[in-house]
């Protein structure tokens, strides 16, 4: 490779350096500042949502600490969203989104639900977290699933009053 470059007249060395030099400068941009201006960019549009959510958390808190220094149980915060909305969104949340298989309205305050292959735990949560935020379980009908630890189950939550 030695020889090679020897070889070589001066005017062809520049020039093979300057190349050089320019593709990994190019490389450099494409790979590192391409891809971290566009990270950049994705985080800031999505700022002001986020302390948009950290505003109404910090709302939730102080509820949540006055009603237990009160001696109370905590308020249920359903941000004003339909129970639907509430149910679908606690679902992709707690990762059972791909289990969920029927989410069917029954009225203005029911909700039908069917779960298929989700795991019995995370489920269990999920129910935990609707309870805490103020949906009621009216029906609640779980079979074994084909795994250990995975369930099958169908649901009929309503919206406390």
């Amino acid at each position: 490779m030695k020889t090679w470059w020897q070889s070589l007249q001066a005017r062809e060395r520049r020039l093979l350096l300057i190349g050089g030099v320019v593709t990994a400068l190019f490389l450099a941009w494409l790979l590192l500042w391409r891809p971290l201006a566009a990270e950049r960019q994705r985080l800031e549009s999505a700022l002001p949502e986020l302390e948009l959510r950290l505003v109404e958390a910090r709302k939730h808190a102080a509820g949540i600490l006055a009603a237990r220094s009160a001696g109370q149980a905590a308020p249920a915060f359903s941000g004003g969203r339909s129970l639907m909305t509430l149910v679908d969104a606690g679902a992709r949340e707690m990762g059972l989104s791909s289990g969920l298989k029927r989410l069917q309205p029954d009225g203005d305050q029911r909700v039908r639900v069917e779960f298929e292959g989700v795991s019995f735990d995370v489920l269990a949560s999920w129910v935990e977290r609707q309870v805490a935020e103020g949906v009621e379980i009216r029906e609640w009908n779980v079979d074994r699933g084909l795994a250990p630890g995975v369930v099958n189950a169908r649901l009929t939550l309503e919206k406390s009053p």
